[in-house]
């Protein structure tokens, strides 16, 4: 599926796609304590194709290894990139992107691995596939952080992208201090308690 950057389409939803060279002054602003941090959470609200996304996992990545001197050889970076996975976050409105986002911070994944001469184990790669895609999620940046349904309604109106995503999507609170597996957890209870309701109906 092609991605159109026409200008209709950034009148629609708002589509500024910020050049690698602004994110990385942008990023920069943050302090040196800000990075390799396990208990910082990073959100980006309108994640795009993953500009942010890509430069905060090798930014974090670096700053985990550093930070950890003590871990040798390939434990510190599985460590580095489990933790990195787990307190990244990002949203979308639009499902192209985020497709494209989870695509870019997989490739980055490897790219970390592969300037250390390293590949990604298999159990490591399943880890950072699920946390990517529960954790990079087509969402709307102006209701998802709101906690209350109204409140959530309200916001949705300030835009046409937000209302038409509201519409059919209604609210999808994000919750940083659940992990992707707490995540995948209730989603597999939720199937199930489906499947039971739809024996007891037949």
């Amino acid at each position: 599926m092609k991605h159109e950057r026409s200008k209709e389409r950034v009148k629609e939803l708002g589509e500024v796609f910020t050049p690698a060279i602004v994110v990385k002054d942008m990023l920069d602003l943050l302090e040196v304590k800000d990075w390799g941090n396990s208990e910082k959470v990073f959100y980006e609200p309108t994640c795009g194709n993953g500009q942010f996304v890509v430069q905060i996992i090798r930014r974090q990545v670096e700053a985990f290894v550093k930070n950890h001197p003590k871990l040798k050889g390939d434990q510190v970076y599985r460590y580095a990139l489990v933790v990195t996975s787990w307190n990244l976050w990002a949203t979308d409105i639009d499902e192209t992107n985020v497709f494209e986002c989870r695509n870019r911070a997989m490739q980055e994944y490897t790219n970390v691995m592969y300037d250390q001469g390293k590949i990604i184990p298999r159990d490591l790669w399943h880890h950072l596939g699920q946390a990517t895609t529960c954790q990079i999620q087509q969402n709307d940046a102006l209701t998802c952080l709101e906690k209350d349904e109204k409140a959530a309604e309200k916001a949705a109106q300030k835009t046409k992208a937000s209302r038409d995503f509201y519409a059919v999507h209604g609210h999808k609170p994000l919750d940083f201090s659940r992990s992707y597996w707490d995540i995948l957890h209730e989603e597999k209870k939720q199937a199930k308690l489906k499947e039971v309701l739809d024996l007891n109906r037949s």
